[in-house]
């Protein structure tokens, strides 16, 4: 099986986490297919059926065997399990300057308030409104030196 061409290019947000404060920080984005993109949700890959032509694109990316590409999807699905079970305070920060969020002006929406930002997972609208006060911030874009950049998916 093959996964069928990309129709589009999505942002994937990076994320840093500090388990001392119990913070999730947005630290940036990267621009990816949709068949890559959804390689960094395995659980969602999975939930829309398409968990096989993720694997193919594992395979294909890294240059591994099947086996080694559904080892890789379980692990990441079991890290996600295990970050889970901590309740995140959210930073977005990074995006000071391009957003507002009326209720949360530091953009540091702690645990309790998150469900207010909404979820698109399970498709909970949000009920806290983001506002778009300017241009997205280069320092969004900023690519970290370690990161391949890969044009054959």
């Amino acid at each position: 099986m093959q996964a069928p061409a990309a129709r589009t290019l999505d942002c994937n947000e990076l994320w840093s986490f500090d388990a001392e404060t119990s913070t999730q920080s947005l630290v940036g984005g990267i621009a990816l297919c949709e068949w890559c993109h959804l390689t960094q949700h395995s659980g969602r890959a999975a939930n829309l059926g398409r968990a096989e032509h993720v694997i193919d694109v594992l395979a294909h990316i890294n240059r591994w065997s099947r086996q080694r590409a559904w080892r890789d999807f379980d692990e990441s699905a079991e890290r996600f399990r295990s970050m889970s079970r901590i309740e995140w305070d959210l930073d977005v920060s990074l995006l000071a300057g391009w957003i507002s969020l009326a209720e949360f002006p530091d953009l540091h929406v702690p645990t309790r308030d998150r469900r207010r930002l909404g979820n698109s997972f399970n498709k909970q609208r949000p009920l806290t409104p983001v506002e778009i006060v300017g241009d997205t911030p280069a320092v969004i874009w900023d690519w970290d030196s370690r990161v391949e950049v890969i044009d054959d998916c």
